[in-house]
């Protein structure tokens, strides 16, 4: 398994024979989305915050297919759609993102089955997070998706969740060796924390001691306030940080 970080969420992931790209957001930086967070300062800046590590098309070679674990603007809008071959299988979480995503001019259109769907060599199993403190402040339906194959170790991606009760359901489930967290604890003004914080990547840390963390979803976005500095600093001082590895953009794991 390979897993390459390219910014935010975009994952470029080996596995199985097969190159997957993950919640590709292929915008220019500071031409996207501009959140309303608690912090004043941060509210005149457009995401993302800094440009890709690598040309567009390198990011797009070989990719086999792309997994869109739900479309919000900094993980796949239209502007990155136009860009990407429309006959690629995509997966998506539900109908409804799968209409958006094909009439983005989309062919091939696939579901993220709860039971798990076959590609090639791999089955991806679509499983619940919770993009939210709460349900009622959450921002609408995300998923997150668990890769298996026979010759390589279990990869979970939480997705856009905060730490609750499905993912400790996750961990258990499926034992993954390797977990992707998306943790800079983006917040909104309206609706609180949406995604994992520190904290909470220490609650999977101690869930399940076993897999090995891979914090993404970092220093992209003008809503998120945890700096890969920083937890890197928080998790060494609470005893996890060989748990959690911090990938800057464009760097490559391999497992």
């Amino acid at each position: 398994m390979r897993i390459r970080q390219i910014r935010n969420a975009t994952l470029v992931i080996g596995y199985a024979g097969s190159r997957l790209l993950v919640d590709p957001w292929l915008e220019d930086k500071g031409t996207g989305m501009c959140a309303r967070s608690p912090w004043p300062e941060n509210n005149e800046c457009r995401s993302p915050l800094v440009e890709l590590p690598c040309p567009v098309e390198e990011v797009l070679a070989g990719v086999d297919a792309v997994v869109v674990t739900h479309v919000h603007p900094d993980h796949f809008e239209e502007k990155t759609a136009a860009l990407i071959d429309h006959a690629l299988p995509l997966y998506a979480q539900n109908e409804t993102d799968a209409a958006t995503i094909a009439a983005w001019g989309f062919s091939d259109v696939r579901m993220l089955s709860d039971e798990g769907s076959p590609f090639g060599a791999l089955t991806l199993t679509r499983v619940p997070a919770q993009h939210g403190l709460t349900p009622a402040t959450d921002c609408g339906p995300a998923s997150g998706a668990v890769l298996i194959a026979a010759d390589e170790p279990t990869l979970y991606l939480a997705g856009d969740t905060v730490w609750y009760e499905g993912v400790a359901a996750n961990l258990e489930r499926f034992n993954p060796a390797v977990t992707v967290l998306n943790c800079c604890g983006a917040t909104m003004a309206s609706r609180g924390r949406i995604i994992m914080d520190e904290e909470d990547v220490l609650a999977v840390c101690q869930a399940a001691p076993w897999t090995q963390v891979v914090a993404s979803h970092m220093e992209a976005v003008n809503h998120g306030n945890i700096s890969r500095a920083y937890l890197r600093t928080f998790c060494d001082r609470l005893g996890v940080g060989k748990q959690v590895l911090i990938p800057a953009d464009g760097e490559v794991l391999e497992f």
